[in-house]
């Protein structure tokens, strides 16, 4: 149960993730949209792979393989964060939609 809930929890976080870094311009600009998403599947495979498999197995391929995921989920849960946090604030950017980080440091 405590798997299912994680691995839609981290779902979420990687749609929310990336739906976000795609509406960043320089990233818009620089990436293509297939290679981003290809990139967040990959990464969700990474992290779906080491719950599933790397979880209660033995073995180097297991422990590697959950290693790489967990270690992907803190990551992009200290990515999320902060995100989520100034999108509540700013209400999605209807609030203060004037001042971004493109135009701050552009």
């Amino acid at each position: 149960m405590f798997g299912t809930i994680l691995i839609s929890v981290c779902t979420f976080m990687h749609v929310y993730v990336f739906w976000r870094a795609s509406s960043v311009p320089f990233v818009e600009q620089h990436i293509s949209k297939k290679l981003l998403i290809g990139a967040g599947v990959i990464l969700w495979g990474l992290f779906f792979c080491g719950r599933v498999i790397g979880h209660a197995k033995t073995g180097i391929l297991a422990a590697f393989l959950e290693f790489l995921g967990m270690n992907w989920m803190a990551i992009f849960f200290l990515t999320f964060l902060p995100l989520l946090v100034v999108d509540l604030i700013t209400f999605w950017g209807f609030f203060m939609p004037r001042i971004t980080f493109y135009k701050i440091f552009k």
